[in-house]
């Protein structure tokens, strides 16, 4: 038999045939089945059954179905098509016979032949069983539901999702030349039609099956919904349809690039003679970024949508008439931020795949688990010691104004102390304002109470402006230095090492180099008068120099830190100091390229025709990007240039082969006056003798004084790094 191309489950899986035992249950006829397949059937209530040595080939329908998991059985009572009929009398007892079960086709063939027809429009035919077969029925089941499949999509759709294959599961609705997605609402309506078990689909809206006689009522929500989509999408009604009234040129016009397309392209311009153009085309991104920026921290005016985060990786940035714009919102206010942190909704919204360069590290580990016990002699019941369950990149670093979730309630960290441990918290006015148990004049709040067994949960907190300053560092890195010496798209290691180095003594002043008199006098004709070589050194010394402003936002010489007043558009003013080194930085590169002024502030095919009227000139270009990690040395005071570990290396070569060796060397002193010192030479799984010997010395060592070294120093020690602490 074959199968049509859009046949639902119901008629590819119609019929199954397995064995069973006849017995009653006071009236009733019960079919008793232990075929383990009878555990994953599509048969349920108002299907049928036939009987297989009944000539007649009656068929009697299915009144009721109880599954036994645990047992891989089934319990079916049956029916006539007559209620009044007696099966009783009709049906003998047999402990093994055969039977047909039949699915009932109905109503929801219909509807699963209509989303099939669906999907193979809105996808320009592919194959609607392969994607029920291949994809969709991952989702199928019972205890999934439309509306989470919907969520998923829409995640996938704005390249949020970190579910391992969800973007493989939905691909039939990426437009691979565009890069977008289907609408989320033409999705659902084909989830809602093809879905066989879930719940929230036209067949079973309220996640129950209808009743035989109600399924009229799946065809008004099928007519209803697409009454509400004729209604939003009327602009491609069929008359304004350019296909069907046959407008149409021999050759479309090319689609205008994406945002990812053109930066994609500058790490592709790796040729000396190709310097020159991403020079141009480089510092016109970095100047509509730091654009897009400056409009999401501003405040929204009147008629203008609400804006509190965006993530800033290029799949989420647009290009309209030059200039970027972010394709999805992940927070319009602030509110809905922490809403979805104290109801866990935000691990699912932002993209925390820490092999992505674009996603920080700081995001990758933004939630955690986190322990709390109460310290003593704590008068306000709100400081705890704390220690983390799992492992990040950061130790157990958390700062002022991270969250912690307890009992469904946001707490800010008010002050912390990381070498010791501690935290002191308070209730934020989001989850106060939501607290019944608060008094009316808000003076008395409930003390904290905490499990230390329990686990809670820890959120990095988002500061949106230090996030974006960040990520424009990581597109100076991308636009500037990938493709070339040394540098690849992963995130750079060197700037993970002063991060880590900067927090781990505390040190924000000791790097970034003031070198504004030298690069910032280009009104003086400094630059103007400067040699080739030297323009082009001075170029990447202050590109170079951006990055590290931007990217240490607790360095005092940062952009971040520049600005210290505590008024409310401080980060319109950190952006606007940015954009006018930006525009120096412009103005050097168009006079050290002998372009036109102003020609970078323009649209970006304007650049573009200024460039292929000079790349005849720059086919001889011999200077080269310098190494990533060299500028930034020179720049950081040479701190970070020679990492001797030699002997580290040997201790842990000596380590290692004790361990190979099946030996574990134990030197103790046996008394106080450092007689007899014992040393032991021992298999390493001989755990009884490690045991019976501290037994023995354990009396000797009550007045024990001496406290393991500090982690960092016994590195310091063994590796001789040049990393001071001063």
């Amino acid at each position: 038999m074959v199968q049509n191309t859009i046949d639902p489950p119901e008629q590819i899986d119609y019929f199954d045939i397995c064995d069973a035992q006849v017995g009653y249950d006071k009236q009733d006829v019960v079919l008793t089945i232990r075929d383990p397949k009878i555990m994953d059937t599509n048969i349920e209530e108002n299907d049928m059954i036939v009987f297989s040595k009944d000539t007649n080939s009656t068929a009697y329908i299915i009144k009721k179905i109880d599954l036994f998991t645990e047992k891989n059985m089934a319990k079916i009572v049956i029916k006539g098509h007559e209620e009044n009929t007696q099966l009783k009398n009709k049906i003998s007892r047999d402990n093994s016979t055969q039977i047909i079960l039949y699915k009932y086709q109905k109503v929801r063939t219909d509807i699963f032949g209509f989303g099939a027809i669906v999907f193979d429009l809105l996808t320009c035919g592919k194959p609607p069983e392969q994607f029920y077969s291949k994809k969709l029925s991952h989702f199928d089941k019972e205890n999934e539901s439309v509306d989470n499949i919907k969520q998923l999509y829409i995640q996938v759709s704005s390249y949020q999702s970190d579910l391992p294959g969800a973007f493989d599961y939905f691909d039939a609705f990426k437009d691979d030349h565009l890069l977008s997605y289907a609408p989320s609402d033409i999705v659902e309506l084909i989830l809602k039609s093809m879905l066989y078990k879930a719940k929230k689909t036209f067949v079973c809206p309220e996640g129950v099956k209808h009743i035989e006689g109600d399924y009229h009522q799946a065809i008004d929500q099928v007519i209803e919904e697409l009454k509400t989509l004729k209604d939003k999408y009327r602009e491609y009604e069929r008359v304004d349809n350019d296909l069907i009234n046959q407008i149409l040129t021999d050759i479309p016009p090319s689609p205008t690039k994406s945002f990812k397309e053109k930066f994609d392209s500058l790490q592709e311009l790796n040729k000396l003679s190709d310097i020159p153009e991403r020079f141009a085309k480089g510092v016109w991104l970095l100047r509509k970024l730091a654009d897009l920026i400056q409009k999401s921290l501003a405040s929204p005016k009147k008629g203008q949508d609400s804006h509190f985060f965006s993530e800033m990786f290029p799949e989420n940035i647009g290009i309209e008439k030059s200039n970027l714009s972010f394709f999805y919102t992940a927070y319009k206010t602030e509110e809905s931020y922490k809403d979805d942190l104290v109801n866990n909704r935000f691990i699912t919204t932002i993209n925390r795949n820490i092999s992505n360069p674009f996603v920080p590290d700081s995001m990758a580990f933004i939630r955690r688990k986190i322990h709390l016990e109460v310290l003593e002699n704590n008068s306000n019941n709100n400081e705890f010691s704390y220690y983390f369950i799992d492992s990040s990149l950061r130790g157990d670093y958390l700062q002022k104004n991270d969250w912690i979730i307890i009992n469904s309630k946001l707490y800010k960290i008010q002050d912390c102390d990381v070498p010791q441990r501690t935290v002191q918290i308070e209730i934020d006015e989001f989850s106060l304002s939501k607290d019944s148990d608060k008094t009316e004049d808000n003076n008395s709040i409930p003390n904290i109470i905490v499990d230390p067994s329990e686990e809670y949960v820890y959120y990095a907190a988002i500061e949106p402006c230090k996030y974006y300053l960040k990520m424009l560092a990581n597109y100076i890195y991308h636009i500037f230095f990938v493709g070339k010496i040394n540098a690849s798209a992963s995130k750079p290691l060197l700037s993970n090492l002063i991060s880590n180095y900067s927090f781990l003594y505390n040190q924000n002043n000791f790097f970034i180099q003031p070198i504004e008199k030298i690069v910032y006098k280009h009104d003086d004709n400094i630059f103007v008068k400067a040699g080739s070589k030297e323009k082009f050194d001075l170029i990447n010394t202050v590109y170079s120099y951006l990055y590290l402003k931007l990217a240490f936002t607790e360095n005092e010489h940062s952009y971040y830190k520049a600005i210290k007043t505590t008024e409310k558009d401080d980060d319109v003013k950190r952006i606007l100091a940015i954009i006018n080194d930006i525009d120096e930085l412009t103005k050097m590169i168009e006079t050290f390229l002998g372009i036109t002024t102003g020609i970078l502030r323009l649209e970006y095919s304007k650049v573009e025709d200024e460039i292929n009227l000079k790349k005849e000139d720059w086919s001889n270009f011999t200077l080269d990007f310098p190494d990533f990690n060299e500028i930034i040395h020179t720049l950081t005071g040479s701190k970070f240039s020679k990492l001797k570990s030699s002997a580290l290396a040997k201790v842990i070569d000596t380590f290692i082969e004790d361990i190979s060796d099946g030996k574990l060397i134990l030197e103790f002193n046996k008394n106080e006056k450092n007689e007899d010192k014992i040393n032991l030479k021992i298999n390493v799984s001989d755990t009884d003798i490690i045991n019976d010997e501290i037994k023995l010395e354990k009396r000797n060592w009550n007045k024990y004084d001496l406290e393991f070294q500090s982690y960092q120093d016994i590195i310091h020690t063994f590796s001789k790094l040049k990393l001071d602490k001063d």
